[in-house]
């Protein structure tokens, strides 16, 4: 599953997904929960979503001296749609379907491990989002992402939940809290969600939410939004079973920071931004997830975009 943390960008998505971009910091018509680019935080028009995004880092340098001189590139592209099929407007709060498509490729030519660089994911989710609660907002979501090149559930699949939470602590601040649970695949993940978002005027909007957007945005006019962000990929997949490394686990983990332009207009909104990544680190075990092999690799550009059109 990828997990994109835009940080706005992160995708610090990131996913490719972040910083709110309308009056409502938290709004409460979006069920879009890790990837939080300011196409995902748009107030919703209506009751379906598509969306398509990609990110693509090229020749990052390994620095483990057992691979010096070679590099990799990693890409990501990915296309899903989301509906509301529940929606009441005295509480604010509704209930969500969503299914998606992903396409991850590892592209090291040296691989010694496994040869598999492109892996298919197949997605779909539940989510659900309330205002009920006094001077609080919340969302959750419960997924569900399958290889679909290997079948093979129980050895493949993998599931996220996250739960987030505002609570409007002031009418420009707001208070963040929640957590993301990642599991499957003998991978677990859990990060808690912390932070705030100050929001001075109708223009700037500034978030520090941990993991989820760290983000300045500028609106300087209803179509047009300006960012700076961060963006994390925390990425997890099993290669085949007929790899050198039979059914091995890898998880690609990298930070980066971008500036992004995004156009929104009548229920269309299209970003691309650029950023560089700080360097990371490619883990890959065994089928059982014993004996890890932990890369480094160093910091490398990279650049991406989004479309998106809500009916």
């Amino acid at each position: 599953m990828r997990l994109k943390f835009v940080l706005p960008i992160l995708t610090l998505a990131v996913s490719t997904l972040a910083a709110d971009v309308m009056d409502d910091v938290f709004s409460a018509d979006d069920t879009s929960t890790f990837d939080l680019s300011p196409i995902s935080d748009e107030p919703r028009q209506g009751p379906l979503t598509v969306r398509s995004s990609f990110d693509i880092i090229r020749n990052a340098d390994f620095s483990d001296h057992r691979f010096k001189g070679q590099s990799f590139d990693f890409y990501e592209w990915d296309i899903d749609g989301s509906y509301i099929f529940y929606y009441n407007p005295c509480r604010r709060e509704g209930l969500g379907f969503e299914a998606g498509y992903a396409q991850y490729h590892l592209g090291w030519s040296q691989n010694p491990y496994f040869t598999e660089d492109n892996t298919p994911v197949l997605s779909v989710g539940l989510s659900f989002f309330t205002a009920r609660a006094w001077r609080w907002d919340w969302k959750g979501m419960m997924k569900v992402n399958f290889n679909t090149d290997h079948w093979d559930i129980q050895r493949y699949a993998n599931y996220d939940l996250m739960l987030w939470g505002r609570f409007e602590l002031a009418i420009d601040w707001g208070l963040h809290t929640g957590f993301v649970m990642l599991t499957g695949m003998k991978i677990d993940r859990f990060y808690p969600i912390i932070g705030l978002d100050y929001i001075p005027n109708d223009r700037w909007k500034i978030s520090a939410v941990f993991p989820l957007n760290f983000s300045i945005l500028y609106t300087p006019n209803c179509n047009w939004i300006f960012s700076l962000q961060s963006r994390f990929w925390d990425i997890r997949q099993r290669a085949g079973y007929t790899e050198p490394l039979s059914r091995a686990l890898w998880e690609y983990r990298n930070t980066g920071g971008e500036f992004g332009i995004t156009f929104k207009r009548c229920g269309f909104s299209a970003n691309v931004h650029a950023g560089y990544s700080f360097g990371g680190q490619l883990k890959i075990w065994n089928s059982n997830k014993k004996h890890p092999r932990k890369l480094d690799f160093d910091a490398a550009p990279y650049y991406g975009g989004e479309v998106a059109y809500n009916f």
